[in-house]
């Protein structure tokens, strides 16, 4: 599993929220469907953050290394309303061609850029996308790769737009709190390694 979380300045309380509920997560985890997972954790932000648009945990099943890379990340830049979604989606999608992935997880307050691939973004001159959103929802919904869409916030944008990724991508749509994190992150993984069944018995134990 792929998870997607937008690490801009508004979303540290999210990120809070992980460094504190890792361990626990890969726990319950653990105690429910064993270790045959792995995850693959995304930090994204905007084009103004040059080679740091994109950080990533590689891909892991250990909370150490998970707890590592959360700790390392340090929420800033969004200083304009749009974040890079469209390239984080590009990873997952790139990914996917070098080990097959089963879902992602988009975690984000912001949407994703509205410009059309081969159009110059308004407010980054010079920088021309490469992709849009609903190209690489597209290209996930072939690939059989549902994308589940997490908004934080209450932004209507960016409900629009994540309800459009899950919809064309096969996957669902949600609100999150911070403190849901873990609940997100658990149920899903627990899907790829069981199904419904796992999940029922994680929402009775911890929900």
């Amino acid at each position: 599993m792929v998870c997607l979380s937008d690490a801009t300045g508004s979303m540290s309380g999210l990120w809070r929220s992980a460094q504190g509920t890792i361990n626990a997560m890969i726990r319950r985890i653990n105690e429910i469907g064993g270790n045959n997972f792995e995850i693959l954790w995304v930090a994204y932000r905007d084009y103004s953050e040059g080679g740091r648009i994109l950080e990533s945990s590689g891909w892991a099943a250990d909370a150490s290394q998970l707890q590592n890379f959360v700790n390392g990340i340090h929420c800033h830049g969004g200083d304009d309303c749009e974040e890079a979604v469209e390239h984080a989606l590009q990873l997952a999608r790139n990914e996917h061609r070098l080990k097959t992935i089963s879902r992602v997880i988009l975690i984000g307050d912001a949407p994703p850029h509205f410009e059309k691939k081969g159009q110059v973004l308004t407010g980054h001159p010079g920088v021309v996308l490469v992709t849009d959103y609903m190209r690489e929802a597209e290209e996930l919904r072939k690939l059989g790769v549902p994308v589940h869409c997490f908004r934080v916030g209450n932004h209507e944008g960016t409900k629009e737009t994540f309800q459009s990724i899950a919809t064309a991508t096969g996957g669902q749509f949600s609100d999150l709190s911070p403190d849901a994190l873990i609940h997100a992150v658990c149920t899903n993984v627990l899907m790829d390694i069981g199904g419904e069944e796992l999940v029922m018995e994680y929402r009775e134990r911890f929900q």
